[in-house]
């Protein structure tokens, strides 16, 4: 008997990523379809399979380019909300699980590195991922991608190339975002090869950015899409970009009561890397010392005055960006030194996938998550390199433990609430027999909303699509 607890208890890490599991699946029973969205999405899925196929051509002219993933949406609509409740927290485990195994090699143990997956994602502000993976119509554009990019850096970094390709093609083909941070992945690790380990040898990572590019080419230039830079785009200079960044870096990040925990962490991981390392001049050694406790400082500050005062102080918040911007330029040096690009990589793609928001008006907390899960694989790194080289680690287990307690609870109770604000007032039609009247009310609540293009919607159903079960 002792033996069988061992081996249940020498598997911990199957234990956390079940609890993972079963933790997000009892969060989904109580998660309903939304309005407009998920509704209007619900409408077409009770369609016959010709008016959906006539849909989604409407669809790729005047709404967007992500073809698959809308198909996918409107396939998984046909079992109602019962079967995205399912499929979605499988889906979140498996990215959880994926992300551990990415990052095993700096753990040197997979156990490990799993349990600090499952950590990492339990401690995240609940606001970043309630609207990117906890929102239906949201998973299909945030959630799904990123697994899918996330699968082909997988196989990518264990050699698997025919394994890596479908999922090159997922990503690359499923939103913006995901094609541009799997593109930058592949041309990031082109330069690597050539100019850092000398290598000739980097057809495949050319086969897959061209595949990747071919992806997103048809996204961008799908009709939709100029339509919807139409309605989002910023002006367009290089003054209003600047600016429309600062405004996505202050209202999403550095200002966000809701960044903590991730601010936090990259603040400390930003900070490893440069304390860590071999200086042979003293002087560089105390320029780095100094930047690190400057850094650490400034953060400190500025998430207090944040969190207590709600408001923004210029030099605070503008001094911790400048320390973090010149200290994420040395450690990313300090790295590539060292020969550890994928996490510099990551964290180029992480913040790529927000300054490409520059360019559109649209840019809340659901656009964060791609960025999170780069950022979760950069932290992840640095963290599991680190703990290697301390001798107790009692100590560092106890404080991570603590923190991730303090945090999940945080986040339950958010989540909790969101799950009362989501379901106030909504009667899904999964609830309830649907009606030709309900049908034509969602329609005609999808057009009152920005979300919808003047009414075109209206223009493609008029005597076209009709609620069938054929």
């Amino acid at each position: 008997m002792k033996i069988k607890f061992r081996k249940i208890f020498e598997n911990y890490h199957i234990i956390a990523l079940l609890g993972f599991f079963c933790l997000m699946f009892i969060f989904h029973q109580n998660l309903y379809l939304r309005r407009p969205d998920d509704d209007f999405y619900n409408v077409i899925a009770k369609c016959g399979f010709d008016k959906i196929l006539e849909f989604l051509k409407w669809h790729y002219n005047f709404k967007n380019g992500r073809i698959w993933l809308n198909f996918f949406e409107i396939l998984t609509l046909k079992f109602d909300v019962y079967l995205w409740r399912i499929i979605n927290p499988v889906m979140f485990t498996v990215l959880t699980y994926f992300t551990g195994r990415l990052v095993t090699p700096f753990f040197q143990d997979k156990r490990k590195a799993i349990i600090a997956a499952v950590m990492f994602y339990l401690i995240v502000d609940y606001s970043y991922v309630s609207s990117g993976v906890f929102w239906l119509s949201s998973s299909f554009n945030y959630l799904i991608p990123m697994l899918t990019f996330v699968l082909a850096v997988f196989f990518y970094t264990k050699n698997f190339y025919l394994a890596t390709l479908p999922f090159v093609i997922l990503a690359g083909f499923a939103t913006e975002q995901s094609s541009m941070i799997t593109i930058g992945f592949f041309v990031l690790n082109v330069m690597d090869k050539v100019f850092l380990k000398k290598e000739k040898q980097v057809i495949k990572e050319v086969i897959f950015t061209v595949v990747a590019i071919a992806g997103l080419c048809t996204i961008v230039f799908a009709p939709a899409t100029s339509l919807r830079m139409d309605m989002h785009a910023v002006e367009p200079s290089i003054i209003s970009y600047i600016s429309r960044f600062n405004d996505i870096l202050y209202m999403n990040w550095l200002g966000s009561g809701k960044s903590i925990s991730i601010i936090v962490l990259l603040t400390a991981s930003v900070s490893i890397p440069i304390l860590k390392a071999d200086y042979k001049s003293k002087s560089i050694k105390y320029f780095s010392l100094a930047l690190t406790t400057l850094l650490i400082a400034f953060c400190l500050a500025n998430l207090v005055n944040i969190i207590y005062f709600g408001s923004r102080i210029a030099l605070l918040y503008y001094a911790f960006l400048a320390l973090f911007i010149l200290s994420v330029l040395y450690s990313s040096i300090v790295l590539v030194i060292e020969r550890k690009t994928l996490p510099v990589i990551m964290l180029i793609l992480g913040i790529g996938s927000q300054v490409m928001l520059s360019i559109t008006d649209k840019w809340i907390f659901r656009t964060c998550f791609p960025c999170i899960v780069c950022f979760s694989v950069y932290i992840l790194i640095i963290f599991g390199d680190y703990v290697q080289t301390i001798r107790d680690k009692r100590k560092i287990l106890i404080v991570t433990l603590s923190l991730a307690l303090i945090f999940t609870l945080r986040n339950v109770c958010g989540d909790i609430r969101y799950i009362k604000e989501n379901n106030t007032g909504i009667e899904s039609f999964c609830e309830k027999e649907a009606t030709s009247e309900d049908y034509n009310y969602v329609l005609t609540d999808a057009a009152d909303g920005t979300f919808w293009y003047e009414g075109d919607h209206e223009k493609f159903f008029e005597g076209k699509i009709k609620y069938s079960n054929n």
